[in-house]
């Protein structure tokens, strides 16, 4: 049953009803974000394209042109802006399709789904930051009832990160002066036992200078631990964990 519907749920998102729009090649750095923009070595090309009825899909290749991710977003309607559908499909490095995720998410509220051709792996609600799901790792045939995406790293508490960042961070004098603000997307690399071992910022050419400086300054400060990410068997693993730190001037 898992298995048909992985196949009804592929089969629906991989069939193209519409001749798309508009196309553009976007170089992607090893974590996926766009060399334009981010920093890092040119490692992936992303293939986008936009529908007429307005799906966005991105497909992603190493340089060799060998098939990584293909994601597919369709937003809500004018009546519903807030919805929005999505699903990517990962590959092997020899072009096989590994897992497929979907993910439908409104105001506050996002589901997901992940499965592999062979079963289902997590099912996950999650209502803001409280989340409640299933995950089923191999030889657990009943599921492990958890309170995240176990699938990714994570702080062990939102809460304690929140109150880390409005303590710790201070917005820096030049940035203020010439009335800089932004988003530093900061990537934390996490170990198989919660513990930090590297950090960068993706988008370094999208905000100023101090800002990044500021938010890699405090990074090595946070004492508030991470879950690490857990492979489709529920071993931990390495892994990189993508935040958010927002600058905004009063």
């Amino acid at each position: 049953m898992k298995k048909t519907i992985f196949s009804l749920a592929l089969f629906f998102w991989t069939s193209l009803q519409h001749f798309a729009q508009e196309r553009e090649i976007i170089p992607l750095n090893e974590h996926f974000y766009p060399l334009s923009l981010g920093a890092g070595l040119h490692t992936y090309n992303n293939v986008k394209t936009l529908s007429k009825d307005g799906e966005v899909m991105e497909k992603i290749y190493t340089l060799e042109n060998t098939p990584v991710e293909i994601r597919k977003t369709r937003y809500g309607s004018l009546d519903a802006p807030d919805q929005k559908s999505s699903q990517i499909s990962k590959y092997s490095p020899t072009g096989e399709l590994v897992s497929l995720e979907l993910v439908d998410s409104a105001i506050g509220v996002k589901v997901i789904q992940v499965m592999t051709p062979e079963k289902l792996i997590l099912e996950l609600t999650c209502l803001n930051d409280a989340c409640e799901g299933i995950f089923y790792p191999d030889g657990e045939e009943n599921g492990i009832e958890v309170d995240r995406d176990v699938l990714r790293p994570s702080p062990t508490s939102r809460e304690i990160w929140q109150k880390f960042i409005m303590k710790e961070l201070k917005y820096p004098l030049t940035a203020r002066r010439l009335g800089e603000q932004g988003t530093v997307w900061v990537g934390l690399k996490i170990d198989q036992e919660g513990y930090l071992l590297d950090k960068a910022v993706m988008n370094p050419n999208e905000v100023h200078p101090s800002l990044t400086e500021e938010v890699l300054r405090i990074m090595d400060r946070y004492q508030g631990g991470f879950f690490p990410a857990q492979d489709f068997s529920g071993s931990t693993i390495e892994a990189w964990l993508y935040l958010p730190v927002r600058f905004v001037l009063g």
